[in-house]
């Protein structure tokens, strides 16, 4: 998670997880991978990394969230 203010870039961020990931014999499967940004109502379109979807909705654990935090 990266905060609205912050010195660390997405791409930067992105290569720090990827980095966790081989450090613990894990792998990323991009295919698979989707981003969600919570974020206020109509703000801009923040860009992506790594051509990863980004997605409105996401399911973890059986709840659903959106990216205005509604459950």
């Amino acid at each position: 998670m990266i905060p609205t203010i912050t010195n660390i870039g997405l791409e930067e961020e992105f290569a720090n997880i990827q980095q966790w990931t081989s450090i613990n014999k894990m792998k990323i499967n991009l295919a698979k991978t989707k981003e969600i940004v919570f974020k206020r109502p109509n703000p801009v379109h923040l860009a992506s990394v790594a051509n990863i979807e980004q997605v409105r909705t996401a399911k973890l654990l059986g709840v659903v969230c959106d990216s205005l935090l509604s459950v």
